[in-house]
């Protein structure tokens, strides 16, 4: 290194070299697989200790001299920049399809399989566990709520006693109005028809039921309704719970949403997610068109994978070389165009700009 030789000129040969041992001690033996980031602090030391032996008349030395400093500087900024950036990297979460909430879950037996760490279904399991925790309460708490004597004629154990029994009771209501009133702006059910309009939880002794509740009253368990509803019903318990708790603030990955779901459900669905994604930035890959928004194309990215060899491509404007990877704005495009056809009675179908001028010169005659 020609700063250190510099740095020893006048050293006799045989003696010892203090510029050059004291930077060997930095570097060690193996200089070459650390990075200049690892050693910029100590780099640093070692150059505003040695300052003082540079030839100040020696431009090029000088010079030298402040170019490792600045290299080293730099360095060091570089390495906080980075250690900022590694604490304060988005946390990302891939909600999955098959994550359910069953309609009836024993909470005594939920929650030995979570004291023991051994989910039979791990699917289900974990829904149940999204939906308790929603609630606010363990399953060991409800279990224990569900098996308690109540107290003969200790008033103050009573009052203990009603106030746990009441605050289940007001946590479930509270979480009941609250999925009830986010499923219904996506299900928007008919006057007409005999569809959802109440979700109600409730716990009946050991037993945690999810009863869905009809235009006319009827209950039914939440596993006789549609597979689109029960889907939609366990989306938004594990949405919310994981937005609430140690997902919040994180990207959530979906990964082709709203496929059980109607056509038509889907583009409510999907202007719920853009409502969602207000508190929890939302990332989902689809293949329909129902869930691709005409008033939303400047957030569309197209993916597509030409080959192995070069890998997937995203691509920030509507194009691609892949006439199926744009099939789904295509056909997204194409309904929103064909609906104002049903806006009349009688349409008018012209194949360009000229015949429009032509046929607007006769609509007086």
């Amino acid at each position: 290194m020609r700063m250190v030789a510099h740095l020893d000129r006048e050293i006799p040969e045989g003696q010892p070299k203090a510029s050059s041992d004291s930077l060997a001690k930095i570097t060690g033996d193996s200089a070459d697989s650390k990075s200049l980031y690892e050693l910029a602090p100590a780099l640093i030391t070692w150059l505003d200790t040695v300052y003082t032996k540079v030839d100040e008349k020696n431009a090029d030395e000088e010079s030298r001299w402040q170019r490792l400093k600045d290299e080293c500087d730099y360095a060091l900024q570089y390495a906080k920049f980075m250690e900022y950036l590694d604490a304060n990297k988005p946390t990302f979460v891939l909600y999955s399809n098959y994550f359910r909430v069953k309609p009836l879950l024993h909470l005594a037996n939920l929650a030995e399989r979570i004291r023991t760490n051994v989910l039979q279904d791990d699917a289900y399991d974990y829904g149940n566990i999204c939906l308790l925790n929603l609630l606010g309460f363990s399953a060991k708490e409800l279990s224990d709520l569900g098996r308690a004597e109540e107290p003969a004629s200790n008033t103050t154990e009573l009052d203990k006693y009603r106030e746990k029994l009441d605050r289940r009771a007001y946590q479930l209501n509270s979480a009941s109005v609250e999925l009830t009133q986010q499923i219904v702006k996506v299900w928007n059910p008919s006057k007409n028809e005999q569809e959802v309009s109440k979700l109600r939880i409730s716990a009946d002794g050991q037993y945690l039921k999810v009863v869905v509740e009809d235009s006319i009253g009827v209950e039914v368990e939440l596993d006789q309704r549609s597979e689109g509803f029960q889907w939609l019903v366990s989306f938004f318990i594990v949405f919310f719970s994981e937005a609430k708790g140690k997902h919040a603030n994180t990207v959530l990955l979906l990964d082709e949403p709203g496929v059980s779901l109607h056509a038509l459900k889907q583009r409510e669905f999907r202007r719920t997610i853009s409502q969602l994604a207000e508190d929890n930035q939302t990332i989902y890959s689809t293949h329909s068109p129902f869930m691709v928004g005409p008033d939303e194309l400047d957030i569309v990215r197209v993916v597509e994978l030409a080959d192995r060899a070069t890998g997937t491509k995203v691509h920030t404007t509507l194009s691609s070389t892949d006439p199926a990877a744009i099939l789904p704005l295509q056909e997204a495009l194409g309904y929103d165009l064909a609906q104002s056809l049903f806006s009349s009675q009688r349409n008018l179908i012209l194949e360009g700009l000229t015949v429009t001028g032509i046929s607007r010169r006769f609509q007086g005659y």
